[in-house]
């Protein structure tokens, strides 16, 4: 099937559903779909091609305060389908009687219909074979590129109809040197872009010849650093756990509690907002609200609003803003500043370039305290010239001085960056982030 009769297959479903659903009853349709073609690449190699198709349901049942569901796999042939979800209701509407009442139960009650279809420019599987092979050519290259056909529906059986159809791809890569030493990238979007990759290779060939001298060991200090946007990238997902949440800053659980109390403030230069528009997630959630085109978490380095999903406006007393019950960003934006990317390393002068971090975690909830290690093709650079790779590094410190006090200026150029998850799907969530110049970042061993 085409994406085009996913739709309406989707939209058949849903109307077998409303019309046999009882009175006192409610349903609700949660569909993720994709079409999407996976490629493994070892040591400049195909390892390992393949594609999927496939189409995931989640149907809701709601009588009253009680609600029950249950997670589907469909085959996309309409009489199967059709029979296999009336099964299913048939079971939950059995089962709903034993369950208890949920004091939170809360969907659209409006009926709102919308409709969204955004074309990529994604290449013919042959050609992105080419331009990687060629890419990693005379290189050890490890990656993994997913391309294709993402889709997300929702229906209730009051009428509503949403649909989000986007084409993506993210390719996900490593140059491999020798035992811990390697050069990360990743190109991700909507469009590809040949010249893009070709620079980001050129780029990645000259991290590699400095990560091929001699490592050097630093003492733990405190150290002016350059936060590269995929560093950048593992604190802000980090925070996404709970840092933008209504229902944890209700509880005094977000680590940027002391931005919301006033009692901090990060510096002015710092703007976030979830701009759903211009990202790959859809713009509706699984309560059938609208998620709307941005929502801002903080202006100038000042706190504004949070993620208030449907279940936290109703136990909180809050206005909902279109967010799911996990309440984290989908579609992450900050703004950039003025450092050129030519100019980071003069800007830098003295101190460290981290291009990866990993095993991030909050040290500190509640003091915004984040603990993790510096990876990959991190380098001393002295005077604004790159001297070597460093050994790793754990630093403990603040997001509320990193991005405050700390923060010494931001990249006017930013990345968009895909999560390369494909755990049961490929993820939707992305980030759109500049690099950080930070001084100082403190390090602990």
């Amino acid at each position: 099937m085409t994406a085009e009769d996913i739709e309406v297959w989707f939209s058949t479903l849903a109307d077998h559903i409303g019309e046999s659903t009882k009175p006192n009853h409610t349903v609700l349709l949660n569909y993720a779909g994709e079409r999407s073609d996976f490629i493994r690449f070892n040591n400049s190699a195909i390892r390992q091609p393949g594609s999927v198709r496939q189409h995931q349901l989640t149907l809701r049942l709601i009588e009253g305060k009680k609600q029950i569901s249950a997670d589907i796999v469909l085959t996309g042939r309409i009489q199967e389908d059709t029979q296999m979800l009336a099964a299913t209701r048939r079971r939950l509407e059995a089962d709903i009687t034993h369950a208890p009442e949920d004091p939170y139960t809360t969907f659209n009650p409006e009926v709102s219909n919308t409709r969204t279809v955004r074309s990529g420019s994604l290449p013919e599987n042959s050609d992105v074979l080419d331009a990687i092979l060629g890419m990693g050519k005379g290189q050890d290259m490890v990656g993994l590129y997913a391309g294709g056909t993402q889709m997300y529906g929702f229906a209730n059986s009051m009428g509503q109809r949403n649909w989000h159809q986007i084409e993506t791809f993210n390719l996900d890569w490593s140059f491999y040197l020798h035992t811990d030493k390697a050069v990360k990238d990743a190109c991700s979007g909507t469009h590809w872009d040949i010249e893009d990759l070709k620079a980001k290779r050129n780029t990645a060939i000259e991290k590699l010849r400095i990560t091929d001298r001699t490592p050097i060991t630093l003492a733990p200090g405190a150290y002016r650093v350059y936060l590269a946007p995929a560093a950048l990238e593992e604190l802000m997902s980090l925070l996404g756990w709970g840092g933008f949440s209504a229902s944890r800053f209700e509880t005094g659980q977000s680590p940027l509690q002391k931005l919301k109390d006033a009692s901090a403030r990060l510096d002015p230069r710092v703007t976030m907002v979830e701009n759903t528009a211009e990202g790959a997630a859809p713009p509706f959630q699984a309560d059938g609200f609208i998620r709307p085109t941005t929502v801002t978490f903080l202006q100038n380095g000042e706190w504004k609003e949070p993620l208030v999903s449907p279940r936290s406006a109703v136990e909180f007393h809050l206005k909902a803003n279109g967010a799911n019950t996990s309440e984290s960003p989908l579609s992450l934006d900050m703004q950039g500043g003025d450092l050129k990317e030519d100019q980071i390393y003069s800007e830098l002068g003295t101190g460290i370039y981290i291009t990866n971090l990993w095993y991030a975690n909050f040290s500190d909830r509640y003091a915004g305290r984040i603990t993790g290690m510096t990876r990959f093709a991190s380098h001393w650079v002295k005077d604004g010239q790159p001297i070597g790779p460093i050994n790793p590094l754990r630093f403990d410190d603040s997001i509320l001085d990193l991005l405050g006090k700390s923060l010494v200026k931001l990249t006017s150029e930013r990345d968009f960056l895909m999560d390369p998850g494909t755990y049961g799907s490929r993820s939707s969530r992305s980030l759109r982030l500049p690099g950080a110049l930070v001084d100082p970042m403190t390090f602990t061993l």
